[in-house]
């Protein structure tokens, strides 16, 4: 019996070896499935980090609501930069005294605005994949609590959602 076990063994190392050569063969590399990721912020200082980060991501478009048209040198530099390399942006939001030093800038750099005061959700979309949606009832307030979510079908309904918006203005 031990030379049959024995035996036994051995057809099954050889099987066990055959397919070990056989799996290498194989390719195996399947795309990584990604879920959506969400992110909330609810500071002013993340807020416009997150904001930055998905603005430098962008390769295609960027479609924004504005309560208001607050920048800084390194967003317009890095907007600028955007629009350089193909990036298409626009907004729609109020177009106000107080607001026109920022919005001239946006502009010079080729940003294209159409003035509206609209009364619903603030948000941005990325490149058709990323969403920003601002939860802020006031400008005023210093929270800014805003989700940033990773999903390709609500970025879908928010940039049809603006493209209708900027039709009407």
């Amino acid at each position: 019996p031990k030379i049959i076990i024995k035996s036994e063994i051995e057809k099954n190392k050889e099987k066990l070896d055959k397919l070990k050569n056989e799996l290498e063969k194989v390719d195996i590399n399947l795309p990584v499935a990604e879920k959506d990721i969400v992110q909330i912020t609810s500071t002013r200082e993340a807020y416009f980090k997150k904001m930055k980060e998905f603005a430098g991501n962008a390769k295609k478009s960027i479609v924004y609501t504005a309560r208001h048209w607050k920048v800084d040198a390194e967003l317009i530099r890095l907007l600028q930069e955007k629009i350089k390399h193909g990036v298409q942006i626009r907004g729609i939001g109020p177009v106000s005294s107080k607001e026109e030093k920022n919005i001239s800038w946006l502009k010079e750099i080729g940003v294209k605005i159409k003035k509206a005061e609209l009364k619903e959700t603030h948000f941005a979309v990325y490149d058709n994949s990323f969403v920003v949606i601002s939860l802020r009832k006031e400008p005023e307030k210093s929270d800014y609590n805003s989700i940033f979510i990773k999903s390709e079908t609500l970025a879908e309904i928010l940039t049809n959602h603006f493209n209708s918006i900027w039709k009407k203005v």
